[in-house]
């Protein structure tokens, strides 16, 4: 993705990548709870977050405004 290109030595970018959304050790963690609740797979899941990730770099960094039609996860797609 052209973003991480731009980004990859950014350390704000750097941070977001490596922070995890799940509390390690427990059972059932954010992401299961997040697949489980929408009916998505665990790979999906984590596009799903991945593409959020990617979109509030881009509105923090480039104060751009975040699109529904961008981020149509809802409906199964991550774009």
């Amino acid at each position: 993705m052209e973003t991480k290109i731009l980004l990859q030595n950014d350390s704000l970018w750097n941070r977001l990548q490596s922070f995890s959304l799940d509390t390690p050790n427990v059972d059932f963690p954010f992401s299961k709870k997040l697949a489980k609740e929408e009916n998505w797979t665990l790979d999906f899941t984590a596009k799903a977050i991945e593409e959020y990730k990617n979109s509030f770099i881009s509105v923090v960094l480039y104060q751009t405004e975040l699109h529904q039609a961008k981020l149509s996860i809802k409906s199964g797609t991550c774009i």
